[in-house]
């Protein structure tokens, strides 16, 4: 697999994330077959967002992204950031704090109290809420060099991702076995082979620690004989990470596990953790940029605005967004974000060697004067 397909699949957790998140906003918390059937983003919902608006499990991604590209691994640091999210709206979708899990907020209060990340979350067995998978695909995209040379770096940073507001053994757990499946599928193999009980990595990684036992029945094929009620959507991680795997696991496109992930309903948050894992499995965010017309002669990607500013927000423009235009007798689209000079100042090698080229490699250049890039790395080539 090439560098330019890894970053394909990189792009397409992130934008996978959020995406998950938003299409299952509108229908939080109602039962399954209470709601008209999702087929796209919606307005609505218990926080009254627009189409394409995301909740809780993005920003806190959003703000354990910015952290893994500013500092570094810094346990401290994330929590600051899910603090300021908290206290002050930084990484939501509308400056606001408008949800938040009791079991993250209790977590937080603990820390504003104490500073240290390591010793706020709960280790009972009865926090053990899904909101760290939720947020998991930074780390798997941060450190996917580790696979599969190396697993116990990269499970200890999973499960370390989720000590400051989930340290039962169940999350920790949840986000090692998770981690491990997103990295396979982002380095391009198979969907049977790494959902398989006899999966080879899964040997090492019970070596250094055995999977928690309901996880490890996950892993084992519990998907696999059950289908809904039996499966349900939950903010409980074991059912909702078990939900997620099932809606992935034999669908045979995209837009069905769009659909098997969002009618529970009564928590569609775990489709977040559906799209971390299906957007990556073939080719990434070409699975989910599609171009489409509006009936009125002009072209778009399939994202709204709000999609868009996030792919650039994760690497540190909040403001950003993309505008998408057809150029003349072609199918090329062009990216002109007011962003593009702020992000090639701050991150210069990621907009050199992720984001232009994935933008590229989907058919979207990004304009070279809206960037203090050489043409020859941007529109060109």
């Amino acid at each position: 697999m090439t560098l330019l397909d890894l970053n394909d699949r990189r792009a397409g957790a992130l934008l996978g994330l959020a995406i998950g998140d938003a299409l299952g906003a509108a229908v939080e918390f109602q039962p399954p077959g209470a709601f008209v059937k999702v087929t796209d983003y919606r307005a609505g919902g218990p926080h009254r967002l627009g189409p394409g608006e995301w909740t809780d499990d993005t920003s806190m991604a959003l703000a354990l992204a910015d952290s893994l590209c500013d500092v570094g691994w810094d346990l401290n640091d994330q929590a600051l950031r899910y603090l300021r999210w908290w206290n002050h709206g930084e990484y939501s979708v509308n400056g606001r704090c408008f949800d938040i899990g009791i079991t993250t907020q209790r977590a937080l209060a603990r820390f504003e109290q104490s500073g240290d990340a390591c010793s706020c979350a709960s280790f009972d067995d009865h926090s053990s809420g899904n909101g760290s998978i939720m947020r998991l695909a930074p780390i798997p995209i941060r450190f996917v060099h580790l696979f599969p040379d190396d697993i116990r770096q990269l499970t200890d940073y999973a499960a370390g991702s989720s000590i400051p507001t989930h340290a039962s053994e169940k999350c920790l757990s949840a986000c090692r076995y998770m981690s491990l499946l997103l990295c396979g599928l982002m380095s391009g193999q198979d969907r049977l082979d790494v959902l398989s009980p006899d999966w080879p990595p899964l040997v090492p990684l019970r070596e250094i620690a055995p999977l928690e036992s309901a996880i490890s029945e996950i892993a084992s094929g519990s998907f696999r004989q059950r289908e809904p009620p039996d499966i349900v959507g939950s903010g409980y991680v074991v059912k909702s990470l078990e939900a997620a795997i099932w809606a992935f696991h034999n669908a045979s496109s995209f837009e069905e596990a769009v659909l098997r992930a969002v009618i529970f309903g009564t928590r569609p948050d775990f489709a977040t953790g559906l799209f971390q894992l299906r957007v990556r499995e073939k080719k990434g965010s070409q699975r989910i940029l599609q171009v489409r017309d509006d009936g009125k002669g002009n072209s778009f990607i399939s994202l709204s605005s709000q999609q868009t500013g996030y792919l650039l927000r994760i690497f540190g423009d909040p403001k950003g967004t993309i505008t998408v235009q057809e150029l003349r007798g072609g199918k090329t689209f062009v990216a002109s974000a007011p962003s593009f000079s702020a992000l090639a100042t701050k991150h210069p090698k990621f907009v050199r060697e992720s984001l232009v080229p994935v933008l590229k490699h989907v058919g979207i250049i990004p304009l070279a004067q809206d960037t203090k890039l050489p043409a020859s790395k941007t529109a060109k080539k």
